[in-house]
């Protein structure tokens, strides 16, 4: 399935949104736990941080975490089922991003993604164990 049928960096909040409350309602059906979204999202809010302190700019360290992320993707799904939507959607983001015309703002709309992703799910009942 292609999540990102464009650059992330040509994506409207309108259609992040869109995207995130329907893998956010997803998700919870699909039965994947609060904590194995935010155990990814503590990841991505790291990431979130570095990129502020950096003037909102990609940098090679930034780059490198989120290269890394993709391996820790694939661990949590390889242990939960469940997770592999999840991992699938956002290791296609963050190809996305790096494939990106405009990483800078392909990764402020990943950063969008990843939090209403938890919010919504959170919002639909996701449960924390």
């Amino acid at each position: 399935m292609a999540y990102f049928p464009k650059d992330l960096s040509d994506f409207k909040p309108e259609e992040i949104n869109e995207l995130a409350y329907g893998e956010g309602k997803k998700y919870v059906q699909g039965e994947i736990k609060t904590n194995q979204i935010r155990n990814i999202f503590s990841t991505v809010e790291k990431m979130r941080s570095d990129f502020k302190r950096n003037n909102f700019q990609m940098n090679e360290e930034i780059r490198r975490e989120l290269v890394m992320l993709r391996p820790k993707l694939a661990y949590a799904a390889g242990r939960h089922k469940v997770v592999r939507p999840f991992q699938e959607l956002f290791d296609e983001a963050i190809k996305n991003v790096l494939s990106s015309k405009k990483p800078s703002e392909a990764l402020k709309n990943f950063f969008f993604l990843a939090e209403a992703i938890v919010a919504y799910h959170k919002y639909f009942g996701g449960k924390d164990n």
